[in-house]
């Protein structure tokens, strides 16, 4: 599917750091004309990082969804429809419940408010902390870390749709998740088209 990008957007879907992000929207809003997914854009942040007793900070519930959806699964202690509720959840924080949003420019807006989640997802996976084993205890080494990034974001862009009949609403998603672990490395796309080949074939 192909998804428009608007070239004056292009700096504010590059950055991850909410207050930078909202700073952007502001002097971008400001400076051109409005068009048609302005709203939409606005809803989106205030989605992700809209606090009621705080003001802009880093919390990101578009991240907390993506974590949320992995727990649900590695745990197996949730039914379907608790599984099936939390993705209705994921699907409104990035309004892809909405259908006025599935023509353009809405599907373009979406797809680029998930890289940019994606993105911020991905740096996370470099983080110390990330894929610690023994507890807690033990870090990981490199090899270990993108093995486990490339098995998550498989879980979430084409395990979970496909498991539980989301594959068509959650599109836009699965493409916005692939699309940015293509660029963020090489070989960790290698190793992911590798698994998705395996799945497919049953192994």
């Amino acid at each position: 599917m192909n998804y428009t990008e608007n070239g004056i957007w292009k700096e504010y879907y590059n950055e991850t750091d909410p207050k930078k992000r909202l700073a952007l929207y502001e002097k971008i809003t400001s400076e051109n004309e409005d068009d048609g997914a302005d709203g939409l854009r606005k809803k989106l942040f205030n989605n992700r990082h809209f606090h009621k007793k705080k003001s802009v900070n880093e919390v990101d519930k578009g991240l907390w969804q993506l974590l949320s959806m992995q727990v649900d699964i590695k745990s197996g202690l949730n039914s379907v429809r608790a599984s099936k509720k939390q993705l209705a959840e994921t699907m409104k924080c990035f309004c892809l419940d909405d259908k006025a949003n599935a023509d353009e420019p809405g599907r373009s807006v979406i797809y680029w408010e998930i890289r940019n989640v994606a993105k911020r997802y991905l740096l996370t996976c470099s983080d110390p902390g990330y894929a610690k084993k023994l507890f807690g205890l033990v870090d990981s080494s490199q090899d270990e870390k993108q093995i486990r990034t490339v098995s998550d974001m498989y879980l979430m862009a084409r395990d979970i749709p496909k498991r539980f009949g989301f594959k068509e609403e959650l599109a836009s998603f699965t493409d916005a998740l692939e699309d940015e672990l293509k660029i963020w490395s090489e070989e960790a796309w290698e190793d992911y088209m590798r698994l998705c080949a395996s799945s497919e074939n049953g192994d």
